[in-house]
């Protein structure tokens, strides 16, 4: 085991900088191009730079490192040396979340304010989404808040798989019609 120890070494503090560089660029605000650089200098300077020494230093003990039982390990700690194993760990700890309100905006005219929500679905890495509008009188709205508005659009309901299952027209709150598709789910 002594043989994989500079492999391991690499491997932890590969990973170790990575996470903490990550951390850095998730917690400065938005504009300051640290997340960018994260992803486009950070992490291929620090995979290309561990692959590579990973790789050199694989071929120079490759005998000793790929004899006998030690075999499984070496192809274990080689796993690590890449940014495979932190990708999927990042994926378990921090899932897509299966909807998630994107955005919402309010705009006043002619005594009536609109809003619009967009709603975005992330089921299996396939997105769709919903752009739902509502309308309030000015006045109204401010002694009532948010129970102002009334639904005033097309919506358009899907399914996890992003097919069609239900449309539904509103004007001033009043549900117009309805038409409902088969259960595609």
């Amino acid at each position: 085991m002594k043989q994989l120890r500079p492999l391991i070494l690499i491997a932890v503090f590969s990973n170790l900088l990575t996470i903490g560089l990550y951390n850095y660029a998730a917690n400065q605000p938005g504009g300051t191009g640290a997340s960018l650089a994260f992803f486009l200098i950070w992490m291929p300077a620090i995979w290309i730079i561990t692959i590579l020494l990973s790789i050199i230093l694989t071929i120079r003990q490759r005998k000793k490192l790929f004899a006998g039982g030690i075999k499984k390990w070496t192809v274990a700690t080689l796993l690590f040396c890449t940014p495979i194993p932190l990708y999927f760990g990042y994926r378990l700890t921090h899932p897509m979340p299966e909807t998630m309100r994107s955005s919402s905006s309010y705009r006043p005219k002619n005594g009536k304010i609109f809003k619009s929500e967009n709603w975005y679905y992330t089921a299996d890495y396939a997105k769709t989404y919903v752009d739902k509008y509502f309308v309030a009188d000015s006045i109204e709205e401010k002694s009532k808040g948010e129970n102002a508005y009334k639904k005033d659009s097309t919506w358009i309901y899907f399914t996890k798989k992003g097919d069609t299952l239900k449309v539904e027209n509103y004007k001033n709150g009043q549900l117009i019609s309805t038409k409902q598709y088969a259960n595609k789910e």
